[in-house]
């Protein structure tokens, strides 16, 4: 994890002020995407003020060189805790497809099909291990970049990549394997994902297949993944939905079942204010407990 302090998370905001377009922008073979947020939410007695961003930036030369760098952070102003992940990596571009060398992201997460679980960011990074790659997380707690390798490519309607990282915190280290296919059709994306945690102790190994189909109105999806560590199988499925009341109003909703836990169960709504900004919150059921969040941020 980079250690980033306000001043940085900050910066995020400033960033937001980039010329927007389909992908935020796109000048001269560089082009860039984001979100960021000021979040606040109340989980159970305990209340968060978040600053939370992902802003992406790619360059292509046009011909064989190139270069992916992004910023994934949540800094909670009140006690400061950070969780950043930097990526970073050069990309060559071939007719078999593009080969990252650096700190590229998991193609798990680059072809990740399936939205966050709910508004609140703290609860997503809680329920992490059920909705991203384990690499993610890990790499939170890592006191610098993660190395790896990817390789993605597209075959028509057929996205497919592999993906190696390693972290060293001179305790364990853990190499990570990753790979992604995502077959997108009319209007129905078909996904399968998988990943292999090797620890000097242990393998972990998780797979996820999934489906979301996206209407004029509304979309829905589902994904059943299944993970094993340390002995121990575990599964849940999901199911989610959005339909939008409005050209600028979506409700959302999202229901998380796990073996032998307690189930999630979310409903939250956006509003969408001018062509980047937007007002949003819910509410999450868990364990009993009710966890309400509010946000207001820029999509670019």
């Amino acid at each position: 994890m980079i250690r980033t302090p306000l001043v940085a998370s900050v910066a995020l905001l400033a960033l937001s002020g980039l010329p927007t377009a389909a992908t935020a922008f796109d000048l001269g073979g560089l082009a860039g995407s984001g979100r960021v947020e000021l979040e606040y939410s109340d989980i159970d007695t305990q209340t968060y003020s978040i600053v939370a961003g992902d802003i992406s930036l790619s360059w292509r030369s046009g011909a064989v060189l190139g270069f992916d760098a992004a910023i994934d952070t949540t800094y909670d102003l009140e006690d400061g805790d950070d969780y950043t992940n930097l990526w970073a990596a050069l990309v060559l571009s071939t007719s078999f497809g593009d080969f990252a060398v650096g700190a590229p992201r998991p193609v798990t997460e680059t072809l990740r099909v399936m939205p966050d679980l709910t508004s609140a960011r703290m609860i997503d990074l809680e329920f992490g291990a059920l909705i991203v790659p384990k690499v993610i997380l890990d790499s939170l707690f890592d006191n610098s970049m993660t190395p790896g390798l990817a390789f993605t490519a597209t075959a028509g309607n057929l996205r497919y990549g592999l993906s190696y990282h390693q972290i060293d915190d001179a305790v364990v280290t853990i190499d990570y394997y990753e790979g992604a296919m995502v077959f997108t059709g009319d209007r129905t994306t078909y996904f399968i994902m998988g990943e292999l945690a090797s620890y000097p102790f242990d393998d972990e190994v998780t797979l996820q297949i999934g489906a979301q189909h996206q209407a004029d109105r509304y979309s829905f999806g589902a994904a059943l993944t299944r993970a094993e560590f340390w002995g121990t199988t575990r599964s849940s499925v999901r199911l989610y939905g959005g339909y939008d009341v409005l050209p600028v109003l979506t409700i959302k909703g999202d229901y998380l079942a796990v073996q032998d836990f307690e189930d999630l169960a979310s409903l939250s709504a956006e509003y969408r204010i001018g062509e980047r900004g937007f007002v949003e919150g819910g509410v999450s059921f868990y364990s009993n407990d009710e966890i309400y969040d509010i946000g207001i941020g820029l999509d670019f």
